[in-house]
């Protein structure tokens, strides 16, 4: 049984949003192995609610600058043996319709669909494995957005204004944060101060996070969204170094053909994952036991 928890707006409203949050129950009853949601919750505060639930106080809903950023609406959290769906309250306000809150409902349930596919690894080396968490990780976000887009467009046929406008939205903010010099200048920066031996690798680290957090996600939800509108696609960035490049458009080929082969196993995506992430200035090597040495490298060298 699905539990759901609303804590914004009227009697009336929260049966509004209950009845479309059905879509789940009707997803479950087609298959019992389809994983399940075992609850889900609309917080008045959202980012609060996912600092709680996760123990994690520094969760922040917004990811990268106030100019060029990427907001978090929704998040699925393990909880003991129970998977929360804890949505924001932004998606039911004005600005927002049924067809975007069914494109966010789509994708997270599609996170679940991911997590069981994915091939076992666990017997390679500790780079390996770490390579392997991160390019599972952006393709089920590519994933997850085409497979959304995919049924929304097949489903609902004629899109809403608003949904057509977001998609636009969208797009356009991608373009900022690629043309955002302030995320290649942070690498840079970081890279020759740590070189100097003016910063530690800590603290490295935490600047460069800055980047993670933002460039790749926003490069995979990118090329889901033009590899399934193709009037995007006639205006999309194939080139714009450091981090867009032939590398960046190889791994996001290999995504389009894994998605149009649905095949969940990326065990032979290690190279290609690794020429992306040099991209962003790092590289993983194994020290021979479990642990790594993190290779600060220049941008650009790998283009």
């Amino acid at each position: 049984m699905l539990e759901i928890d609303i804590e914004i707006g009227t009697e009336e409203q929260n049966e509004q949003i209950k009845a479309e949050l059905s879509i789940f129950s009707s997803i479950y009853k087609k298959s019992e192995f389809i994983p399940r949601i075992n609850r889900i919750i609309i917080p008045a505060d959202f980012q609060t609610t996912i600092q709680r639930l996760t123990s994690d106080p520094s969760f922040n809903i917004q990811r990268g600058s106030s100019e060029s950023s990427i907001h978090v609406t929704a998040k699925i959290i393990n909880v003991d043996d129970e998977k929360i769906l804890v949505l924001s309250p932004y998606i039911y306000t004005e600005g927002w319709d049924m067809h975007l809150r069914y494109l966010i409902y789509l994708h997270e349930q599609a996170h679940l669909n991911c997590d069981i596919m994915k091939a076992d690894y666990s017997d390679m080396s500790r780079s390996k494995r770490d390579y392997m968490d991160i390019l599972y990780e952006l393709y089920h976000e590519y994933y997850c957005d085409r497979f959304a887009y995919e049924i929304i467009n097949n489903v609902f046929g004629d899109l809403s204004d608003l949904y057509i406008q977001r998609i636009e939205e969208n797009f356009e903010n991608y373009n900022r944060i690629f043309n955002d010099k302030s995320y290649e200048n942070i690498i840079s920066t970081q890279t020759k101060l740590f070189n100097e031996k003016q910063i530690d690798r800590d603290t490295f680290i935490k600047e460069w996070n800055v980047v993670f957090g933002v460039i790749p996600y926003a490069i995979a939800h990118y090329y889901a969204l033009v590899h399934e509108y193709d009037n995007l696609a006639e205006r999309a960035i194939f080139n714009l170094p450091p981090f867009i490049n032939s590398c960046t458009m190889d791994l996001i080929k290999y995504f389009d053909d894994k998605y149009n082969n649905y095949d969940f196993d990326l065990t032979d995506g290690i190279e290609r994952i690794d020429f992306f992430m040099r991209n962003l200035g790092v590289q993983y090597i194994d020290d021979g036991g479990e642990n790594i040495f993190i290779k600060f490298v220049e941008l650009y060298d790998y283009y």
